[in-house]
């Protein structure tokens, strides 16, 4: 099978469960200039943008990680079948996402480690599938990477009550890796393999983490929902409605848009459409984004 691209040593493949003009650009960004999509026009459109619904065009993909000893999976989209009356966007969910996934040599069970950026529907979801009317485990060799922090802070507010709305992600896509012994949580610093190290990153929630792989000289940072789509490097202090604590949210996304563009490191977000991966140019106080080819 051929891969995607190499950093170093490392392999890297991406998994796309959807992709298309998902939400409105004014909505989804808070705050956007008003000029802002006819300034970057050449740049957004037709990757980026869909100029006649204006909508932001974005994906929702995994990154698969092969270093040679393990096989990492970070972040893993919806899922099928999943109930999420809060996101009638993601709800119930029919995708060839395990397909894609044997498209580039691998099934389930060759997965070591799912590592969860954050625990948002879209980040977790392929955690379980739905097999006899009971979620279980999708990938059931591995050890599933949860952030303490951000497991703590969703587990009390699910038993407080104070995020029903988190509840069906919690119960379907959560609770079946954690009560089948697959959970590890994980802290600033954890590594995964040698070269490929979990961080804080927080702000777009609770706990948020990026994973930074590095491979005989070759930098790159999964970074999770740090930056949501390429405008943000142009408008680095734009959150998305998502994002739990603008400021912090703001502050990490540009503290990793500089580390990016000081170490010429390759940047994959889990939701630019395009290749989804490429590199950050300082440009005065924003950046420019230099996608690599498809």
């Amino acid at each position: 099978m051929s891969t995607l691209f190499t950093l170093g040593e490392f392999r890297i493949d991406r998994v796309v469960e959807m992709s298309g003009p998902l939400f409105p650009a004014s909505s989804f960004l808070p705050g956007l200039p008003e000029d802002a999509l006819a300034r970057e026009a050449h740049w957004l459109i037709p990757k980026h943008f869909d100029e006649p619904t204006g909508y932001l065009i974005q994906s929702d993909h995994s990154w698969v990680l092969r270093t040679g000893k393990h096989t990492i999976l970070i972040d893993s989209c919806v899922g099928n079948h999943k109930t999420l009356p809060s996101y009638e966007i993601f709800a119930g969910l029919e995708t060839p996402y395990l397909q894609r996934l044997a498209s580039i040599g691998l099934s389930p069970d060759d997965i070591d480690f799912v590592m969860c950026t954050h625990l948002h529907p879209d980040h977790v979801g392929w955690n379980t599938r739905l097999e006899n009317g009971k979620w279980v485990p999708t990938f059931r060799r591995a050890r599933y990477l949860i952030g303490r922090h951000a497991f703590d802070f969703a587990q009390r507010a699910i038993a407080s009550g104070e995020n029903e709305a988190e509840r069906p992600v919690f119960d379907e896509s959560l609770l079946p890796v954690v009560e089948a012994g697959l959970v590890q949580y994980v802290d600033d610093g954890f590594e995964i393999d040698h070269g490929v190290v979990v961080h804080n990153a927080d702000g777009h929630t609770v706990g948020h983490m990026l994973v930074h792989a590095k491979s005989s000289g070759a930098s790159g940072i999964f970074c999770g929902d740090v930056v949501h789509h390429p405008l943000q490097l142009r408008y680095p202090h734009l959150n998305s409605m998502f994002c739990a604590d603008p400021e912090k949210a703001a502050n990490t996304r540009r503290a990793v848009l500089e580390d990016c563009a000081e170490h010429n490191s390759v940047l994959m977000p889990v939701h630019f459409a395009g290749s989804s991966r490429g590199h950050v140019c300082r440009d005065n106080d924003a950046y420019t984004w230099d996608e690599h080819p498809d």
